[in-house]
């Protein structure tokens, strides 16, 4: 599994039994199509994409790499225990500080309203965290090793 798909799993199994009774599942592949099926609420979680810091070597690319996920918070309330003020409340609690498996720390980089449509609240919260992104390198190839002398040069 790519690190994407990784975090991206980590953060569904993370918030779903805390925010039960809502969904919370990776953000549906065709988005048009998507009917808020919970009568309760969803919480989508989607990758919005990287930040890469300068390379930290000279010798090979290896480049810090935030990486920002939306989780898009779908509610027909706003301060019921479903609602969308304390869903928001509840990301932060699980996510803020939580480390996935090969990377940093999660954190909180922003939170705010998108819309309110046909009685659904939609807020985003976007988490980052990093990771150390390496490049590939091909080797060059190098000579066989055909003998071994044990003696000492002087």
């Amino acid at each position: 599994m790519d690190v994407i798909a990784a975090i991206e799993a980590a953060y569904v199994e993370r918030l779903a039994s805390p925010l039960k009774p809502l969904t919370v599942e990776p953000f549906p592949g065709d988005p048009g199509s998507y009917k808020l099926g919970n009568r309760k609420g969803a919480v989508l979680v989607v990758y919005r994409g990287s930040r890469l810091g300068k390379s930290q070597s000279t010798a090979a690319i290896a480049q810090e790499r935030t990486l920002l996920f939306d989780l898009v918070v779908m509610v027909k309330d706003l301060r019921s225990h479903t609602g969308a003020y304390p869903v928001i409340q509840a990301i932060y609690r699980q996510l803020q500080g939580f480390k996935p498996a090969g990377a940093a720390r999660a954190w909180i980089e922003r939170d705010g309203f998108v819309e309110h449509d046909a009685g659904v609240w939609t807020y985003t919260v976007t988490v980052a965290t990093r990771v150390l992104a390496v490049a590939h390198q091909e080797s060059a190839p190098a000579p066989l090793l055909t003998t071994i002398n044990l003696e000492e040069n002087p």
